[in-house]
């Protein structure tokens, strides 16, 4: 099975990318939204965060407010939180990652993608086969992020500068997929890769 690692900045279009890969039939895990379920009460990196950075960050439900510690976290210019939390929650993503590559190689799928903003930040890079990058213009990254998370444009920059530059993530790419044009154009661009990937695989 050949896993596809596809990745970008936040606010390239990513997920847009994943969506064009689902409607060709391939199974696409969110590493963000693993991530996310792992925050909630229960999940497996629940506890430990709240242990980390005090209850503080829990919302009247018992729930974290995921927005305010982002600001917090991205907020510290050292990085230090950001390895804090990271140390805590990765662990747990890996693992619930691995085993969705399992389930899906036993249900008999050729190629899987996993769709991570991180993909260079953690274990899950030695798992991919073929990385693809996702990428824009720092102004419409800026713009398509802050108006999906409902944040100003200065927190989503923040965030921004904490990750790994496009033109570095570029070294690495097998595919280089540039969203700087229309949806229709993008989807084109996706399916002609697609296309290619399995005329390889034939």
């Amino acid at each position: 099975m050949l896993i596809i690692g596809l990745t970008g900045n936040i606010g390239s279009g990513k997920s847009t990318v994943a969506g064009i890969l689902r409607e060709n039939g391939v199974p696409v895990i969110d590493a963000d939204q693993v991530g996310h379920d792992a925050l909630l009460p229960g999940g497996a990196a629940y506890e430990q965060v709240i242990a980390a950075f005090g209850e503080d960050f829990l919302d009247k439900d018992g729930k974290l407010d995921r927005k305010m510690l982002g600001q917090y976290i991205f907020s510290d210019v050292t990085g230090y939180l950001r390895q804090k939390i990271s140390d805590i929650t990765h662990p747990a993503i890996l693992a619930y990652i691995k085993d969705w590559f399992k389930e899906q190689e036993a249900a008999g799928a050729k190629v899987v993608a996993v769709e991570s903003a991180i993909l260079f930040r953690s274990d899950l890079c030695d798992s991919v086969d073929s990385i693809w990058l996702v990428r824009a213009p720092r102004e419409e990254m800026l713009k398509r992020a802050a108006q999906r998370d409902g944040v100003s444009e200065t927190s989503i920059s923040m965030r921004l500068n904490a990750q790994v530059p496009q033109e570095q993530l570029a070294d690495y790419a097998k595919l280089i997929i540039d969203n700087d044009k229309t949806v229709d154009e993008l989807k084109e661009a996706v399916n002609m890769a697609w296309s290619s990937l399995l005329k390889e695989l034939a």
